[in-house]
C-alpha cells in the first residue's frame, strides 16, 4: 500500500467524517478532523491543517506518496502539491496508533507542550470524561456558559484524536460554535460517550496505562485525578473542547432529522 497525503475531507470508512490525514502504509501518521466536506466554509482551519500535514510529510520524507487533494489545498500548496492522485478512499487503515505519534500530532498543532499538558493528555485519554458528569446539571451549565462566551473565528480541527485506541477526541468548541452545532446534541453525545468508554473501562485502563512506556513514562506517574494546562498552553491556545468518542462525531456532525 503506498503512503497516503488526503487532503479531501473524507467521508466513510473506518475514521471520522470530515477527517485529513497523512498515513506511512496503513498506519496514520497525523489526522485532524475539519467539522465540514466543504473547506470552504472552514477556511481559515483548512489552510493551517493542510499546511501542517504538508509540512510533516516533507520531514518523513517518504516516497511513493499518493495524494487526493481538492481544490482548495491545490490552492494553498500550489506548485508543491505533489503530483500522485489516490482514486480510491482507503477502506483498511490503522486507527490504533501510539501515545508518541499522538504528542508529536499535538505538538505540530500547539508547539511547546510543557509537562502539564502532556499529563492532561494523558489522563484524559485513559479516564475519558467521566469526572465532567459525575453532576450533569453542573456540567450543562457550564457548557452553556463557556459556549456562549467564545468566538467563533478560528483555525482549529473540529477534533482532535487523543487516545492511541483510536476512540477518543477532543472536540473543540469554537469549530463546533462556527459550524452552528446544536449544543444540546452536543451534551447528550457527551453523555453517551461516557456510557461507551465505562464499558471495558479497568481493561482499557490497563492497556493505555502499560502505552505510555512510549514516551518513556512509568504508569505510576500518570495522574489518578484531573488537571489543569499549563499557563503558557492556556495563553497561547486558549483551550475549549469537550471529549467525545469516535463514533459519536459522525452524528454530530450529520443534521438533526437525518
Amino acid at each position: 500500500m503506498a503512503n497516503l497525503l488526503w487532503l479531501k475531507p473524507t467521508a466513510g470508512g473506518n475514521l471520522p467524517p470530515t477527517s485529513i490525514f497523512l498515513a506511512t502504509r496503513r498506519a496514520i501518521n497525523a489526522l485532524f478532523v475539519l467539522g465540514s466536506f466543504n473547506p470552504v466554509l472552514r477556511p481559515k482551519a483548512y489552510e493551517r491543517l493542510v499546511t501542517l500535514l504538508y509540512e510533516r510529510f516533507k520531514t518523513l520524507g517518504l516516497n511513493d506518496v499518493r495524494v487526493e487533494h481538492s481544490l482548495e489545498s491545490g490552492r494553498i500548496l500550489g506548485q508543491d502539491l505533489p503530483i500522485y492522485v489516490a482514486l480510491r478512499r482507503p477502506k483498511d487503515l490503522l486507527t490504533t496508533t501510539t501515545f508518541s505519534e499522538i504528542l508529536a500530532e499535538q505538538q505540530m498543532l500547539h508547539e511547546d507542550l510543557e509537562r502539564e499538558d502532556v499529563f492532561k493528555l494523558l489522563y484524559q485519554a485513559i479516564n475519558g470524561v467521566q469526572h465532567i458528569l459525575t453532576d450533569t446539571e453542573a456540567a450543562w451549565k457550564l457548557l452553556c456558559e463557556e459556549w456562549d462566551s467564545l468566538e467563533i473565528e478560528n483555525d482549529e480541527p473540529f477534533a482532535e484524536r487523543i487516545s492511541p485506541e483510536g476512540d477518543l477526541y477532543r472536540v473543540n468548541l469554537r469549530p463546533a460554535k462556527e459550524l452552528a452545532l446544536d449544543m444540546s446534541r452536543l451534551f447528550e453525545a457527551m453523555k453517551r460517550s461516557t456510557l461507551l468508554l465505562s464499558a471495558g473501562f479497568e481493561q482499557r485502563k490497563t492497556r493505555l496505562l502499560a502505552a505510555v512506556s512510549s514516551i518513556g513514562v512509568e504508569a505510576d506517574e500518570v495522574p489518578e485525578q484531573p488537571l489543569r494546562h499549563s499557563e503558557s498552553y492556556k495563553t497561547r491556545v486558549r483551550p475549549a473542547y469537550r471529549l467525545l468518542h469516535a463514533s459519536e462525531i459522525a452524528g454530530l456532525l450529520t443534521p438533526s432529522g437525518k
